[in-house]
């Protein structure tokens, strides 16, 4: 059946702002691994620790595999050192190559963004400010401009949302498919988001589901859910794992936020006053919840910088200020529509309490909640264009066409 002329016509615009966006993002993160590749930035101002880690590592794997050794159980959870040290088994040790496939994949997340976008608004201007947010905001550009998991991370993440969304409306083998790889790369990248994305997933498919019997897509996931952690030897629904999870143990949990939370430019809590779970001044934890959502959402101290990285942040965490109460409007909007939302509700909010539980540094936390980055976008999206007024709407009217 052939579109009406308005809705094609819609389309084709929609698919060639895509594809300009796309071709920028490429353009300008090519151009920032050139410059990175240039001037050294990553080795002489220390941009990235991580990233030069990968490549020590990467390099032992690659002479382990060049003597045969392929070490399939560590491609659980510490997957991307395998990953580079195939890629650089395969290709040569160049830590370029990493970054390219990260440039790849960040492109491709835009792309997922904008379907994920038009899929929880249908609306046009909202996938495309929201994917062109994704493809243009720095910090984005930064993660995914190295050698770090983070864009693959983001990527899945985005993907596990949209295919749950579209499994809950409709059934299709290729959406399951969808659904199965991201969660198996999380199992290889971020072991503990494999489990709870199947969380997530089951709590998506049981509750506010858009018709009031459930449809054979949430009948199908339920039992997928149930297979998958089987299938690799974590029982049933992965109860094997939870029972004897490190994850789940409330005193290692308040180890690591010891270790990550006394020290550093990104502490977020004093030596004197290091926050764990569980002590006898309820209160505490209460400060030391709140003070965790508040940075997730601000992702640094405005009157506090302690590295080039912080200061390179500065600007979009002003921006990000700014914008929080539209946050707060497209969330308000988004439970309105949980019917057909609920998933990016539940991955945004899950995601940000489980990290915001453990983490008591201000870096790891920027870096971590980049994930739901996207979720979070398409919510500030909503709600500059559910409010309909002020200057921020204008120029998201302008920045979106003026075809719509």
């Amino acid at each position: 059946m052939s579109l009406p002329p308005a809705d094609y016509q819609k389309k084709r615009a929609d698919l060639l702002y895509l594809q300009r966006l796309v071709v920028a993002a490429l353009l300008v993160r090519l151009g920032a691994v050139g410059l990175m590749w240039a001037t050294d930035a990553i080795r002489l101002l220390r941009l990235s620790p991580d990233s030069e880690r990968y490549h020590r590592f990467g390099l032992v794997i690659m002479q382990e595999m060049e003597a045969g050794y392929f070490n399939g159980a560590n491609w659980v959870d510490n997957g991307w050192f395998q990953f580079t040290g195939l890629v650089y088994y395969l290709f040569g040790p160049h830590p370029i190559l990493i970054q390219l496939l990260n440039v790849g994949f960040s492109c491709l997340t835009v792309i997922v963004v904008f379907k994920l976008a038009l899929t929880v608004s249908n609306s046009s201007r909202v996938a495309r400010l929201s994917a062109l947010m994704v493809a243009l905001f720095p910090s984005f550009i930064y993660w995914s401009c190295l050698m770090l998991k983070d864009p693959v991370a983001i990527l899945m993440m985005s993907t596990l949302v949209l295919g749950t969304i579209r499994l809950r409306q409709h059934f299709t083998p290729l959406w399951l498919a969808l659904v199965i790889l991201a969660l198996t790369v999380f199992l290889g990248i971020r072991e503990y988001m494999f489990f709870v994305g199947i969380g997530f997933i089951a709590i998506s498919f049981i509750f506010f589901t858009p018709y009031r019997v459930p449809r054979a897509g949430s009948w199908i996931g339920l039992a997928t859910l149930a297979v998958v952690p089987m299938l690799y030897g974590f029982g049933w629904f992965g109860v094997d794992y939870f029972s004897n999870s490190i994850y789940t143990d409330l005193e290692y949990i308040n180890h690591i936020r010891v270790s990550m939370g006394d020290h550093g430019s990104g502490a977020l809590f004093e030596p004197e006053a290091i926050a764990t779970w569980g002590g006898a001044d309820l209160f505490a934890d209460i400060f030391g919840f709140l003070k965790g959502v508040m940075f997730f959402f601000i992702t640094m101290n405005p009157t506090d910088i302690g590295s080039v990285r912080q200061l390179m942040a500065l600007p979009e965490a002003i921006v990000g200020i700014l914008l929080l109460p539209h946050l707060a409007k497209g969330l308000h909007w988004l439970w309105l529509d949980r019917h057909n939302a609920f998933p990016l509700l539940v991955f945004a909010l899950g995601v940000m309490l489980m990290l915001v539980s453990a983490t008591t540094n201000i870096g790891a936390l920027f870096r971590w909640r980049m994930q739901v980055m996207p979720l979070l976008i398409i919510a500030i999206v909503i709600g500059i264009f559910w409010l309909r007024r002020g200057f921020v709407y204008r120029i998201a009217c302008q920045l979106t066409g003026r075809d719509l």
